[in-house]
């Protein structure tokens, strides 16, 4: 059984639809607007969405909708439906990432096979996910790549402490060290991958000058906080240091009462908080910009990461990793090949995100060799 959220603009539509998926065992709620359609999958939490890719709101239409989930919750899948049979909205909808499109009219069994290959594919992404983590090995498709027995202990860390989503963290170091990926790896321990993991970029904060309000909530506004977004998932604040002493204090409060207020009220959300930070971080009453208390509860449960330089053992599985995802455009070269071209007998002084770059460049060389090669040969390759 699936909890699937319908929205669409058409009664009669609507509520045959979700008739149909109540028949076939699944549980399903239906939105009228992309409004409401935003609303409930942040209290619904559903497994997957049937959009009308051509809604009548004043606020969304189908693509802006989409492209707002695609935002916040981008794992979520999202299955487009139009009766206009207009191919360019189609396929800027599956640019998107809409993950799969219906034309009106339909029946009920057309949506049934989707919804089943939907389904399928979330549980493939979940049991490879698990026997990557059985074999030791960080999860590739998050990015979190590792076989250093550093990165080994972090990941057991991180593990136990993603087990219990109301343990904060703090997570550590230098420029492409991997810090997000390990937000993301705790993120991904005990909620199925729908949850949404909501960003927010503390220097981004700092320099527009932003009121806590967009963050935590304000009983006067009727406009949904980024907490609110984030119920049942996780928050990261990143490079927290940057946040000036009166939204550190509100960050306190929330990660101790968990509570935000809209409309009249205030509620609680089940929301994991985590905060990263590149720069060393020091309390107010030793020259640093954090308030004691704050850096306390973050550091609580602290992870630094060691830049690559001084985890080589990382160095061929992340290579390897990045090689996997570039052999979908075409022959890759071997890992084994590889390596050999690494400057340094092997080692690699910069970080993560400049090793992917260098591995992009020679395998471009690569292909381009290749190609001229096939030229030589007689035969045209697709580059």
């Amino acid at each position: 059984m699936a909890h699937i959220l319908i929205v669409e603009d058409e009664a009669l539509m609507r509520e045959t639809l979700r008739r149909g998926l109540e028949l076939l065992g699944h549980q399903a709620v239906v939105a009228a607007d992309g409004v409401r359609g935003l609303e409930e999958i942040i209290s619904f939490k559903p497994d997957m969405v049937l959009l009308d890719l051509f809604l009548s709101d004043e606020y969304f239409n189908g693509l802006e909708l989409l492209e707002r989930i695609r935002t916040i919750y981008p794992e979520l899948p999202v299955v487009v439906m139009s009766g206009y049979g207009t191919v360019d909205s189609a396929v800027e909808a599956m640019k998107m990432g809409a993950r799969e499109f219906v034309q009106k009219p339909f029946d009920i069994g057309q949506i049934a096979s989707i919804i089943d290959r939907v389904l399928e594919v979330i549980s493939l992404r979940a049991e490879v996910a698990t026997l990557r983590s059985s074999q030791g090995v960080g999860d590739a498709g998050g990015e979190f790549v590792y076989a250093s027995a550093s990165m080994q202990a972090i990941a057991a860390r991180a593990h136990a402490l993603g087990e219990n989503r109301a343990l904060s963290a703090l997570v550590c170091g230098e420029i492409g060290s991997g810090k997000t990926a390990l937000t993301r790896y705790i993120h991904e321990q005990v909620q199925p991958h729908t949850r949404p993991l909501i960003s927010v970029s503390c220097y981004q904060i700092a320099v527009e000058g932003r009121a806590p309000d967009e963050i935590f909530g304000n009983p006067a506004s009727q406009r949904v906080s980024r907490c609110e977004l984030a119920d049942g998932g996780s928050i990261v604040f990143e490079e927290v240091g940057c946040l000036g002493e009166e939204f550190q204090r509100a960050l306190l409060d929330f990660i101790d009462n968990r509570c935000i207020g809209r409309a009249g009220n205030q509620r609680r959300v089940d929301v994991r908080i985590m905060a990263t930070s590149t720069a060393h971080l020091a309390p107010l009453d030793n020259g640093g910009a954090m308030l004691p208390e704050l850096l306390q509860r973050l550091g609580a449960n602290s992870f630094f990461i060691p830049p690559l330089r001084e985890r080589v053992e990382d160095i061929e599985p992340l290579c390897r990793s990045f090689l996997s995802s570039l052999s979908t455009h075409g022959p890759s070269l071997d890992i084994d090949a590889c390596m050999r071209l690494l400057p340094s007998d092997g080692e690699w002084s910069g970080n993560v995100g400049e090793l992917r770059n260098w591995v992009e460049r020679i395998w471009l060389e690569y292909r381009v060799i290749r190609c001229e090669e096939d030229f030589e040969d007689g035969e045209m390759t697709d580059v």
